[in-house]
Parts: structure tokens; sequence; C-alpha cells
């Protein structure tokens, strides 16, 4: 696995585990490739794209970065406040983000999307990331007030 910007996955239980961090990895000028020069099984980006000025150039180097059958994982936030590190400059909803990939390569018949969030999570992310509170704060879904939207698609 490869996981840019973030080792949030590191102790998942990958046989193989492998971090590209910006600056010293640049998603839109590379693409990433394991020593022996194969590529990885899967590429996870979450709270990625965002930051990149050119998300189309980064999702072709991720789909360059796949193995055959291999899959990516990208979350993104959409109702959320802007925080540039070190920019912020897009937001996509399910319908923008799946075509933001399959103009990467992936096919639609390999790409699931998805998006979840609520007017309150939303709200209480405002001024600062909220922390969960399990006694104040509702899980409940509102498909049409997404906080983050999702993909999974398979090269």
């Amino acid at each position: 696995a490869l996981e840019i910007s973030g080792n949030a996955w590191q102790n998942f239980g990958f046989r193989d585990y492998s971090i590209a961090i910006y600056p010293e990895v640049d998603i839109t000028k590379h693409m990433v490739r394991k020593a022996d020069g194969s590529g990885f099984d899967v590429v996870i980006a979450e709270q990625v794209l965002e930051h990149v000025p050119t998300p189309w150039v980064s999702i072709r180097s991720m789909h360059a970065s796949l193995n055959d059958g291999g899959y990516l994982l990208i979350t993104t936030p959409f109702m959320y406040r802007v925080h540039a590190h070190p920019g912020d400059y897009t937001r996509w909803t399910e319908m923008g983000l799946r075509n933001l990939i399959e103009s990467g390569g992936f096919a639609p018949e390999g790409l699931k999307t998805g998006s979840w969030g609520n007017r309150w999570c939303v709200i209480a992310n405002f001024d600062q990331a909220a922390i969960y509170d399990p006694y104040s704060h509702s899980l409940d879904n509102e498909p049409d007030v997404p906080l983050m939207v999702w993909a999974l698609a398979r090269k």
C-alpha cells in the first residue's frame, strides 16, 4: 500500500506499506513506484486532493502508480472550512469526484463514490475541526449535506 501525505493506515496490516509525503514527493510531478519498479495494490489519498493545484494530474499519477487490478481510495472534504496547508484549491460533489477520477484513466464500472455528513457536523466544523463527542454529535447521514466525499476506484 502507498499512503499519500499521511500515516493513518500504517498499522492496518498491509504486507508492504509506504508513505509519500509532500514536498519530497509531489504527486503532480511523479508517479510513485516501489524500489524494484513495481506498482502498488492500494493507493490511499485521504484529505489530499483539495491541497493540489492540478488534481487531474494527481489522479493520472496515482493511476500510473497502481498495479493492474489495484485500488485507489480517496476522501476529500466538501462542506468544510478552508485549510490552506499549503494551499486549499477545490471541493467535489460525488458526481464531480467521479468525473475527476474517470478523467484520470479509471473505468466507470470499477468506481464507487459516496458521501457522509449532516448539517450539525458541518456547522461544528466551521470554526475549527470538531472532535467527535458521541453524546452530543449525531452520526445520521444527510445525503444533501455532505461534509466529506469519498471514492474507491479499481484500475
